[in-house]
């Protein structure tokens, strides 16, 4: 259930407005670079809204400069958000996390999943998710380049990827992603890169946020242009959003 959730808050705003929340010194606070948000969405006759408040206190606690935002959705000044972002129907309390100025990058409603700190936690986006995420909801395409110091084709890459952007003209973005920074560990991990490689390894994702394309190594700026630009049919392709995405049936 938590990933219907998820990918449900997620298709309808990846880059979603905190101007819902009740003090602006909290849209504020949260809009910050790199803050998070634990958004509450709840009504007030609604049950275990004092256990979601408990799990987002203790998760807050492991979230350096994070921040809680109430959204009562019975509330008429809520009414215009709670239209725009779908909320109406949602099974509430909902948790979502939001970060850098209002990045959607996870939902999951007490109703429907065992909800723990450990959950939420695991929501949290690292700063280089983030901008990934903001870039395709913006419209581009994306380059996520892994690799560390000394590696030998390092320039060449990076060349090659800003040859590409060119020539994308403002529509393809190069993140470039230290493999040794602890703070992506999680999103490596989920892009599921070769940890171990020894050449840089690039990560190419089209405007649709879909996976279109792996290299490691050397590569030539055209087969990356053709790479941004390919879409992908069928049911659950990769995204930059689930990178674990797949057509698969689920497993009982």
């Amino acid at each position: 259930m938590l990933r219907k959730v998820s990918f449900f808050i997620l298709s309808i705003s990846l880059v979603a407005s905190l101007a819902f929340a009740s003090d602006p010194r909290e849209i504020e606070a949260a809009a910050k670079p790199w803050k998070v948000a634990f958004i509450l969405v709840f009504e007030p006759k609604a049950q275990q809204i004092d256990q979601a408040r408990q799990v987002i206190s203790e998760a807050m606690k492991r979230v350096p400069g994070s921040v809680k935002i109430e959204l009562d959705r019975s509330a008429e000044v809520n009414s215009k958000t709670v239209t725009e972002l779908r909320l109406s129907n949602a099974p509430v309390p909902l948790i979502l996390v939001a970060s850098s100025a209002g990045v959607i990058t996870g939902g999951v409603s007490l109703q429907q999943t065992r909800v723990t700190p450990e959950l939420l936690l695991k929501m949290v986006p690292s700063p280089k998710k983030v901008e990934t995420i903001k870039a395709t909801s913006e419209g581009h395409a994306v380059l996520i380049t892994a690799s560390r110091k000394k590696m030998k084709s390092v320039d060449s890459v990076n060349n090659a990827c800003a040859a590409a952007c060119r020539q994308m003209a403002g529509k393809l973005v190069h993140i470039k992603i230290d493999m040794a920074d602890k703070a992506e560990e999680s999103f490596l991990t989920d892009l599921r890169l070769d940890m171990a490689s020894t050449e840089p390894v690039t990560v190419v994702a089209n405007a649709q946020g879909q996976i279109t394309g792996r290299y490691t190594g050397s590569i030539q700026a055209g087969d990356l242009v053709l790479a941004a630009t390919k879409k992908i049919g069928g049911c659950c392709p990769p995204t930059m959003s689930d990178p674990k995405a797949s057509c698969e049936p689920v497993k009982k």
